[in-house]
């Protein structure tokens, strides 16, 4: 089955380009060094965009184009019960895929194209790759040939006798914003945006010719072909069927426009019936046995975005991806339902992580929370997992207890028995609750537009108290001694807290921007600011706070932590920022490294770096660490060795 990406806009895609181009290996200086040491889960947990279905001696597999995750690729032999197998890491943003025994090339976007030996499913081999002139959307391979498609430019092929070594032999531009490839017999059927569909003649590899091109009042993302039949989706404008007995003078025979933002589409192996994945509207079928008269027969609910689309050579089972929750398996048996049978779920996105003992806590969004030990820091494993009411934002262990901002409310573990977590109780509050900080018995909450206090004196039953409405979001609470420090869209504000039920603000100096998380150490705060980088903040007077410099990062800051001289960044598309603070006047950008997914929090501990990486899950780095002290001797800030029992992680 043909694989395929398509980008909504030019400008999602000019953004997407611009931030990969930005992205950078590392650039510490020579003293500095981190290392990624281990990682939770195995796999990663990126968003599908697109799915390729191949049969193999060992068994089935879907390959799955999880952008910067790479390709995740699950053992569907029983499609009832799919299995994560393995992932291939690759440097871009894998968009595309496609299998060609014993070859896995992947479409890298701004990194081009990747190939990989999977001989051994659970081990890829990285063999070679082959630069893009802009970014590689899609790809297939046929008789020792790559076709890959550049979204600017057009048509490139590749000779790939030799894997480790690809060569051009031809190259078509060719008009519009490429988005997909479609290959049958020796034609190449490529979606082209606002420019249409665009079908070239592939019989000589080496001489590609455009035959024709079927122009759509929208924006092309697709095209499937069966025999003399072709589909196009038109992102806006619904389905276009198009008789192509003459390829060079294809002609359109009917228009189906009930479906609106259509994401891909796939012809059955007979080409009477066409599956549609319209996003969030679920997936639907199609009867085109008459072209001129295309009749809806089904429709199936699914959970997330559907977005891309395969089947098995049976046909028993369709393979839908979606972005943003994983694998699903729709069963077609004549004998049964046309119904989902089974998931692989990649739902979960790491927003915060602590660590108490040896246990570390990950709020992992819509998957709950995890409890993770991370004694071993190379072989991070799960103690246990708990899926609460609404969505983990960020955790505080205390002792026996765990309490969760959970996005609905507050929600209150116990963790007596770390292997059966349970929830202990919960309380819904009037706002999202984002934050959360314990202050002897109460409980602080950022709910909403507001700072929520609850007294937990009785955990059995947490009262409400009082309510403290600041009229703009509150990100986050930071809790140092009496003081609390909160985090809003607009500003930082210090309240004390001596009296939980009515808090006092201290500070008279206003601290504007659009912060996203705080850190404080000795007389200063440590500012995560979405727009300007890191900014730091002189509060050895509380009253009057003062910005002391501003240090931008590549990308947007959501998460800081100070450890030593440094300030480490968690830059959201670009990773894990390291910023010397050692003259709080001149802080600057002292190294960059590059993470899987997003990142959203960062937590530092002995001579480890835990990176809350969103739908990628965590990860640990190594870091060596090293400064130049007053008399010129390069020293290490961070003491060697494992996570131990006395590392325990002070959250307030």
């Amino acid at each position: 089955m043909n694989k395929k990406y398509f980008v909504l806009c030019t400008s999602w895609i000019s953004a997407c380009i611009l931030f990969l181009l930005a992205l950078t290996t590392v650039t510490a200086e020579e003293t500095n060094e981190m290392t990624l040491r281990g990682k939770y889960p195995f796999w990663n947990r990126g968003d599908i965009s697109s799915i390729h279905i191949a049969q193999t001696l060992a068994g089935s597999y879907a390959f799955m184009s999880s952008e910067r995750s790479g390709v995740l690729v699950a053992d569907v032999s029983d499609p009832w019960t799919p299995k994560m197998c393995t992932v291939f890491d690759t440097p871009g943003l894998a968009v595309s895929c496609h299998v060609d025994a014993p070859y896995l090339l992947v479409a890298d976007s701004t990194k081009g194209l990747s190939i990989a030996n999977i001989e051994n499913i659970a081990y890829p081999v990285n063999l070679g790759s082959y630069p893009a002139k802009l970014a590689i959307i899609d790809v297939y391979s046929k008789n020792g040939y790559a076709f890959i498609t550049d979204v600017s430019f057009g048509l490139i092929v590749l000779d790939m006798k030799d894997p480790k070594s690809l060569t051009k032999v031809a190259e078509l531009p060719l008009p519009g914003q490429i988005t997909a490839l479609t290959v049958v017999s020796n034609t190449a059927y490529i979606a082209a945006g606002d420019s249409g569909a665009h079908l070239v003649d592939i019989s000589n590899p080496e001489k590609p010719e455009l035959l024709s091109t079927v122009d759509t009042p929208g924006f092309v993302n697709m095209v499937q072909v069966n025999n003399n039949k072709m589909c196009i989706s038109d992102y806006t404008d619904g389905i276009y069927i198009v008789n192509i007995y003459d390829r060079k003078a294809p002609q359109v025979v009917s228009h189906y426009d009930k479906f609106k933002n259509i994401y891909s589409i796939l012809l059955s192996l007979d080409g009477n019936k066409l599956y549609v994945a319209a996003g969030p509207e679920g997936l639907h079928f199609l009867d085109i046995s008459n072209p001129l008269e295309p009749k809806k027969t089904h429709s199936v609910d699914i959970t997330g975005t559907c977005w891309d689309l395969a089947i098995t050579e049976t046909e028993e089972y369709l393979f839908v991806g979606c972005y943003d929750d994983g694998l699903k398996i729709v069963s077609l048996s004549e004998d049964s339902p046309v119904e989902v049978i089974a998931e692989l779920g990649i739902e979960g996105s790491v927003e915060s992580l602590v660590m108490q003992s040896e246990k570390l806590f990950l709020a992992d969004g819509l998957g709950g929370v995890k409890l993770i030990n991370a004694s071993d820091t190379y072989r991070p494993r799960l103690i246990s997992e708990i899926k609460t009411p609404g969505m983990a934002m960020q955790v505080v262990p205390d002792g026996r207890f765990v309490y969760v901002a959970d996005y609905q409310g507050l929600v209150i573990l116990d963790i007596s028995d770390p292997k059966r977590p349970e929830i202990y109780c919960k309380l819904e509050t009037e706002g999202p609750a984002r934050s959360v900080c314990r202050y002897k018995k109460f409980i602080f909450l950022a709910d909403g537009n507001a700072i929520q206090s609850v007294n937990v004196k009785d955990l059995d039953v947490p009262i409400l108290s009082t309510r403290l409405d600041l009229g703009c979001e509150v990100r986050k609470l930071y809790l140092n001694k009496k003081d609390l420090f909160v985090i809003t869209e607009k500003d930082m504000q210090i309240y004390s807290i001596s009296n939980p039920r009515a808090l006092k603000r201290i500070n008279k100096t206003e601290i504007p921007g659009n912060f996203m998380d705080v850190f404080t150490l000795g007389d200063h705060a440590y500012l995560a600011d979405y727009d300007k980088g890191l900014t730091i903040v002189d509060i050895h007077n509380l009253k009057k706070p003062t910005v002391v410099s501003v240090c931008k990062t590549p990308g947007n800051p959501r998460g800081v932590w100070v450890s030593g001289n440094y300030a480490y960044i968690a830059d959201f598309e670009n990773g894990l920022q390291l910023v010397n603070i050692k003259d709080s006047a001149e802080p600057f950008l002292a190294g960059t490294y590059e993470t899987t997914g997003d990142a959203h929090a960062v937590y530092f501990l002995g001579k480890f770096a835990f990176i809350g990486d969103g739908r990628a899950g965590m990860r640990i780095y190594s870091s060596d660490i090293k400064d130049v002290d007053e008399n010129g001797i390069i020293r290490t800030l961070q003491r060697e060795g494992k996570v131990g029992k006395g590392d325990i992680g002070v959250m307030f």
